[in-house]
């Protein structure tokens, strides 16, 4: 029956030989068409160089190993493996070394593929971990999650707290946290980042000091005694972009010292009045200020400071570019008394 179907069947293209006897071949393999067992094993062989120590790798017999290559060669159209006999060793030809060059970069991908699917489908089984700083919870944040879970009702989110925006970037990286909301300076094309919050820095200083006789200070007045309040290390990126403003006024930012223990600017507003500081903080501190303490706005120029929802951007929690997007809908919130630069 099956001769007789390919007798009768004018679009069946037929390699039975001049006798028209017999089952017809397979035919040569069809160009241009591989399968990914053939490229993994051939990128086995470019290491090896050896058709037995490949096979044994890719837990094959050798003529099987080898009838795969030769019919990769086949499909590509070219020599891709210098066999010589008598040698148990065999060589690239250019092509090959070529061809190696591009399976290497398709099979990284498929495997890089293959990871972002299983990471998808595992975090929409999960809820949605969000990371505060010690300032970031200075930020709107709330109203961000309350946008979100008025669309998003049944998902859930759960919060991380930890106090520098380091340990935040570090889980993002990793995946730990899918957001945060952080001081995004110093990591710029690391993170993806949408501001959310601006406000301004100010000078906390005990209420003797004389400067505390200006309704604003100039920060070029500050030189001698401004002081960094945490250690650098929680952001760097922050510390430095502040001590690029502190220089356009012509001195270095300098550390508070003793903070290795502090996390947040909070922790020692007590230390102004007690230790005669002037530290650097924010205008939100102003309904935190203990007794003998007073700020300050800093002008000529004004040192911004700003919180920004961030996310790393081979993030692929289902749920997280709606999060995103309650951020930029709310836009950003800025402190009523901010003054442009």
């Amino acid at each position: 029956m099956t001769e007789a179907r390919a007798r009768h069947n004018p679009n069946r293209t037929r390699d039975d030989g001049a006798s028209g006897h017999g089952s017809p071949s397979p035919g040569p393999p069809e160009r241009g068409r591989m399968d990914i067992r053939q490229l993994r094993c051939f990128v086995v062989l470019a290491e090896e160089l050896s058709f037995g120590r490949a096979a044994r790798r890719c837990n094959l017999t050798q003529p099987h190993l080898s009838r795969l290559i030769l019919d990769l060669e086949t499909r590509i159209g070219a020599e891709l493996v210098i066999r010589s006999r008598g040698r148990r060793e065999v060589e690239l030809t250019p092509a090959g070394q070529a061809f190696e060059v591009h399976v290497r970069r398709i099979l990284t991908e498929l495997d890089l593929a293959r990871q972002d699917v299983r990471a998808v489908a595992s975090a929409s089984l999960r809820d949605l971990r969000i990371g505060l700083s010690a300032y970031g919870r200075l930020s709107p944040w709330e109203n961000v999650a309350a946008l979100y879970q008025t669309h998003h009702p049944t998902s859930g989110l759960e919060w991380h707290e930890a106090p520098a925006a380091a340990d935040h970037a570090a889980r993002l990286t990793t995946g730990e946290e899918d957001a945060a909301f952080i001081a995004p300076y110093g990591y710029e094309g690391t993170l993806a980042t949408h501001v959310t919050w601006r406000t301004r820095c100010v000078a906390l200083l005990p209420d003797t000091h004389p400067l505390c006789a200006l309704d604003q200070i100039p920060l070029s007045a500050l030189a001698d005694d401004l002081l960094y309040p945490v250690p650098p290390g929680l952001n760097q990126g922050l510390f430095e972009h502040l001590n690029r403003r502190t220089r356009s006024a012509g001195f270095d930012l300098r550390v508070a010292p003793g903070v290795s223990h502090f996390h947040a600017v909070q922790d020692k507003l007590h230390l102004v009045a007690l230790n005669g500081w002037v530290l650097l903080g924010i205008t939100e501190f102003d309904d935190v200020l203990p007794g003998g303490v007073q700020s300050r706005p800093i002008v000529q120029p004004d040192v911004p400071f700003e919180i920004a929802l961030a996310w790393h951007p081979h993030n692929h929690h289902p749920q997280l570019r709606h999060f995103v997007e309650a951020a930029q809908t709310l836009g950003v919130t800025v402190t009523p008394d901010l003054t442009p630069t």
